[in-house]
């Protein structure tokens, strides 16, 4: 192992000093619950590794035995009031929810939320099944009752429902003007795009190397030269945001698990197949941005809904059927952007089961 550079240092040292103060404000945040604190506990960046103490906010998450009273939200709101002077207390950005509504991810319901240094009450709930299994796989727990024992659990399937979702927010949100705002959406839809492919979390530098090819060279080396501070900007085109956006979605239409039983398979091929028909209009403006001509993607949906009707009835054919990637990448990048080969040859390597 290499030795640790001055900067590694340094950074080590603040999340360490970072830490101390974060235990002060669990003890702050547990007096003034009492009986109803179960346990303040750090997600995200600090503790996944890619923390930017520069950058980067500390995000939390406060679980109460019940959802907090009146009183309760009077003292927590003068709480983080006081906590926004403070260094560490101005980075933190998470919610308060109670247990259960954890456990049965009753996500729909309202909880307390820290934003922009202000403590909101009854706030859309901003939790999903991600943020559940961020916590059980790389949470810590600064005070309270250990993660292990709060008996919480995300299934593949909580997962990748919750990363389609983001993806579908983030597509929602492209139409914004300023760089750090577009920027957060295209990381985040890398990040949405991982997990989708391999139902894990990943960190952003992991997330970003995953879909390498996907950037393309130019727009990989833009973030690489603004992640080693060469650059503090650079121009995002929101075209290729869209496709990005349009790959994630395409990207997990036909990923079953082939261990899953033939019924079950096939239960989860139908939902794909009202996806697709679903959004139907939103994948035919994707892919006239990327230069497709509509009659072209109109005869390739065609195809793509035949063979996922195909796939319904034999579900186990999914695991001769490579050619799935082939169709996605076509309507993905449109016949002027396409990186490999030319659309004509790839639509003649598509071969449609009969």
């Amino acid at each position: 192992m290499g030795k640790i550079t001055c900067s590694e240092e340094r950074h080590l040292g603040i999340k360490r000093s970072y830490v101390i103060e974060l235990t002060k404000i669990a003890d702050a945040i547990s007096k003034a619950l009492r009986d109803n604190f179960l346990g303040f506990y750090i997600m995200g960046s600090f503790v996944m590794g890619d923390w930017d103490p520069q950058k980067s906010d500390i995000d939390f998450i406060v679980i109460t035995r019940k959802p907090l009273n009146k009183e309760e939200t009077i003292q927590i709101s003068k709480l983080h009031q006081t906590l926004s002077k403070s260094d560490v207390g101005k980075k933190l950005d998470g919610a308060y929810t109670y247990l259960q509504q954890l456990q049965e991810k009753r996500f729909e319901e309202k909880t307390g939320s820290v934003e922009n240094h202000e403590f909101i009450a009854d706030s859309p709930c901003h939790l999903s099944a991600d943020n559940v299994l961020c916590l059980l796989q790389y949470g810590k727990c600064i005070l309270g009752k250990p993660i292990k024992e709060l008996s919480l659990s995300v299934s593949d399937e909580e997962l990748v429902q919750a990363a389609r979702d983001m993806l579908i927010e983030d597509a929602d949100e492209i139409d914004k003007q300023d760089f750090q705002a577009l920027y957060d959406i295209l990381i985040d839809m890398l990040r949405c795009i991982y997990t989708l492919e391999t139902k894990k979390l990943p960190t952003k530098p992991r997330a970003i190397e995953h879909c390498r090819r996907l950037l393309g060279r130019a727009l990989y080396e833009d973030i690489k030269a603004l992640q080693d501070g060469k650059v503090k900007e650079f121009a995002i085109d929101k075209s290729k945001l869209k496709l990005i956006a349009l790959n994630g979605h395409l990207s997990t239409f036909l990923l079953c698990d082939t261990r899953r039983s033939t019924a079950e398979m096939r239960t989860h091929l139908q939902a794909r197949f009202n996806l697709w028909k679903k959004l139907e209009k939103r994948n035919e403006k994707c892919a006239l941005v990327g230069g497709m001509k509509k009659q072209e993607f109109h005869e390739l949906f065609q195809r793509y809904t035949d063979y996922l009707e195909n796939l319904i009835a034999h579900p186990r054919k999914i695991k001769k059927t490579p050619e799935v990637h082939i169709v996605s990448r076509v309507i993905v990048r449109g016949s002027k952007v396409a990186d490999e080969v030319d659309s004509f040859k790839l639509s003649r390597k598509i071969k449609i089961p009969t």
